[in-house]
């Protein structure tokens, strides 16, 4: 009889492919709020609310050109996580445009049928 119970080295690969997937999607989520900063540089990504005051802090403040980088990635995750959500509705709201039906398309293949 087989026994199916893993063992140590098995927790070990286990355990190896969550921190590499960690570190990949650690890796994403820098890369994607680093172009957003990038691309919506006055998009705001918090603000802050000082002695009655509102501050709006912009994506501008996280990218310059001798950082990269390096301040989004000494971010907490889900700081990160919530700064691309604030980006993402700022461009949601800031340009309003839907992409129009290509009607050609549907005419000509409807002279195929």
């Amino acid at each position: 009889m087989k026994n199916n119970r893993p063992y140590a080295h098995d927790y070990k690969e286990e355990m190896q492919e969550l921190v590499n997937q960690i570190t990949k999607l650690d890796m994403v989520v820098t890369t994607r709020l680093f172009t957003l900063c990038i691309n919506h540089r006055k998009a705001p990504i918090c603000i802050i609310r000082n002695e009655g005051e509102e501050v709006i802090i912009t994506a501008d403040s996280l990218v310059h050109a001798t950082n990269g980088k390096s301040i989004i990635k000494d971010l907490p995750f889900d700081t990160r996580i919530e700064y691309i959500a604030n980006i993402e509705k700022w461009i949601a709201k800031t340009y309003t445009y839907t992409q129009t039906k290509l009607e050609f398309l549907e005419q000509r293949h409807a002279m195929y049928k």
